[in-house]
């Protein structure tokens, strides 16, 4: 059989080569993500997910335990977001007599005091059956200063129609360091949780101002500390 003539490629058209070459230089020169900034982009994402998820879950009544492991994430997530930010972030509680239910938020803001319109840096958590106690600090010989204690304040915000007011305040500023007053920094900071119809179940949690470091414990651990003490 025989073969096909040899047909030659058509020739190269210079104008098309010319207008190629000008696509990549321009596709090249276009403004870009360096790698250092997708990966900030990337590490901002993270954190304000990791301070949302745990508003999604669900909390049975008096749930100590999971309320005082999950205070303490929120926490040390609000602090990472301040020194990333280099911003202030308030972290306040609410008591909800009715519901009688403890809810939490945090509100970013640039400078110390949160403004009026501050916003919140995640959604309120709530947890069903839980208040603050601050005289569990006293009671269990902690050197703590119970978070009532501090006077930063309130701020003010919306939940399904309904003003919250926030107090017993906790600043974190843009050193990373745990504020509860103006003008002086206490060592360590308490939070007292305890189920009003189940005084048994409570817990505390410490902190200490300038590293940050976050230390939980439960009932429980009260208890096996006394009979190490006692033996």
């Amino acid at each position: 059989m025989p073969l096909p003539p040899f047909q030659a490629e058509p020739p190269v058209d210079s104008e098309c080569l010319h207008d190629c070459a000008g696509r990549r230089h321009a596709l090249r020169s276009r403004g870009a993500f360096t790698l250092v900034e997708l990966l900030a982009v990337i590490s901002l994402i993270v954190l304000l997910t990791s301070l949302s998820v745990p508003a999604l879950r669900s909390f049975s009544h008096g749930n100590v335990t999971g309320a005082g492991y999950e205070i303490a994430g929120l926490l040390k997530n609000a602090r990472a977001y301040a020194l990333a930010q280099n911003r202030y972030v308030t972290v306040g509680f609410y008591y909800d007599t009715h519901d009688e239910a403890l809810s939490v938020a945090a509100v970013c803001h640039s400078s110390p005091s949160p403004s009026a319109d501050a916003p919140l840096l995640t959604r309120i958590h709530s947890y069903p059956g839980m208040m603050l106690k601050d005289a569990l600090l006293s009671e269990h010989g902690s050197v703590a200063t119970p978070v009532g204690d501090g006077d930063l304040g309130t701020f003010t915000t919306s939940r399904g129609g309904s003003d919250l007011t926030f107090s017993s305040l906790i600043r974190l500023g843009p050193d990373g360091t745990f504020e509860i007053s103006n003008g002086s920094m206490a060592r360590r900071v308490g939070i007292g949780l305890v189920c009003p119809v189940r005084p048994d179940e409570y817990g505390i949690l410490e902190i200490t101002s300038l590293t940050g470091s976050i230390d939980f414990k439960r009932a429980g651990d009260f208890a096996n500390e006394d009979e190490v003490e006692s033996d």
